[in-house]
């Protein structure tokens, strides 16, 4: 990890859990495009070729996921664009 922690300068290999409490994706935007090719062996409903139809396809595409990270007091979320902390009263500031 490469970076400042509370105003230091850190830079050490260590696990992502000292750092990061929870991590969650929950869910995800997906945005594809799909070709499908679907070959037909014999006559429809007439024998078994008939049922027999493989395909194959390409797609390409890209996800957007949901994250949500909580570091200490901290909670991070992309999709609303705001950090939540921990209310702090004002005679405190």
């Amino acid at each position: 990890m490469t970076g400042t922690r509370a105003g230091a300068p850190v830079n050490d290999h260590e696990a992502v859990s000292d750092t990061i409490d929870a991590l969650t994706f929950s869910r995800a935007y997906f945005l594809t495009a799909d070709v499908i090719y679907r070959w037909f062996t014999g006559r429809r409903g007439e024998d078994f070729l008939g049922r027999f139809q493989p395909y194959a396809g390409v797609g390409i595409g890209a996800v957007i996921p949901h994250v949500e990270s909580t570091i200490g007091e901290f909670t991070l979320s992309n999709t609303s664009g705001t950090v939540r902390c921990p209310r702090v009263p004002w005679n405190e500031l």
